[in-house]
């Protein structure tokens, strides 16, 4: 990949910050990049962007179900913790 460098307003790049943990990517680079490739679907309804609208908020609704999903997984693949029991109980 070829290096890109932008300047970018200090909200936008919060808000961007904020984003990429909402959504759940690794990071800011990360979710502009995908942010970027999804300009194909923004720019598909030349009648106002409103099919891209309702897919971009299909595919949030997605990621939050894969979120949901991970949090789950991660629940049950916490080890297990035995509570120590022993006929000798002292200290």
């Amino acid at each position: 990949m070829d290096p890109l460098t932008m300047r970018l307003e200090e909200e936008t790049i919060e808000d961007l910050s904020e984003e990429y943990e909402e959504r759940g990517f690794r990071n800011r680079a990360v979710y502009i990049r995908w942010i970027i490739g999804q300009r194909d679907v923004l720019f598909e309804d030349e009648g106002g962007g409103i099919d891209a609208a309702e897919r971009l908020a299909d595919h949030d609704d997605r990621l939050d179900d894969l979120d949901d999903r991970l949090g789950e997984l991660e629940e049950q693949a916490r080890p297990f913790s035995w509570t120590s029991r022993s006929s000798d109980s002292s200290p």
